[in-house]
């Protein structure tokens, strides 16, 4: 690590998470177990109600953009090349940061009942991350859902003064549909019996 100040700048070399493992939960509030481990204390719990609303207002909103006949992308603001000013603020570069053989394992207890997966054999890298402005950051990660469908993102983050410019290529294969049987019971009142999932998405 190579340390200098006024303006702060921090040069690491490497991290490294070797066989990291999370054991994530929601309970039934819907609140998350990490949430406690965080903060110490129970999060608030989660108002559905709000959630959907908010969902449907973004709907609408994307459908009112279709029938004008703009875009959202029109309000994605364009990259800005770092001014004098921006080289000068504090920096943080990190070469590398590489997860090997990581595990997740998420349990959902607001449906009935309790919906599981497991996410193993994960592996991520970022190679060249600057902030707050930085030149472009390859990213890719993959793993494997409940012991047999692949998932693999691989894109670039773009660290900006506005936040961050991303562009990211998701694709899943063989996902059991049946497992979802859960969720559709309590949203649509119909279990899954059969199927399987495939999907790329960028």
């Amino acid at each position: 690590i190579d340390f200098r100040s006024l303006p702060l700048k921090v040069k690491v070399g490497s991290i490294a998470l070797l066989e990291p493992t999370v054991n994530l939960e929601r309970e039934k509030d819907g609140t998350f177990n990490l949430s406690r481990m965080l903060t110490g204390k129970r999060a608030e719990p989660v108002d559905e109600e709000a959630v959907e609303k908010k969902a449907e207002q973004v709907a609408e909103k994307a459908e009112a953009a279709q029938v004008d006949g703009t875009s959202t992308e029109d309000s994605v603001p364009e990259l800005k090349t770092p001014t004098p000013e921006e080289e000068k603020e504090n920096t943080i570069f990190v070469d590398k940061i590489f997860m090997s053989n990581g595990t997740v394992t998420f349990k959902d207890y607001v449906v009935s009942p309790a919906f599981e997966l497991d996410i193993t054999k994960m592996r991520s890298s970022v190679h060249g991350l600057e902030l707050p402005h930085g030149k472009r950051t390859e990213l890719s990660f993959n793993a494997t859902l409940d012991s047999q469908s692949p998932l693999v993102a691989e894109g670039y983050l773009q660290p900006t003064s506005e936040g961050a410019d991303t562009d990211v290529t998701v694709s899943l294969a063989n996902l059991d549909m049946t497992q979802l049987s859960p969720y559709t019971e309590k949203y649509i009142a119909y279990p899954v019996s059969t199927g399987m999932l495939s999907s790329d998405v960028g």
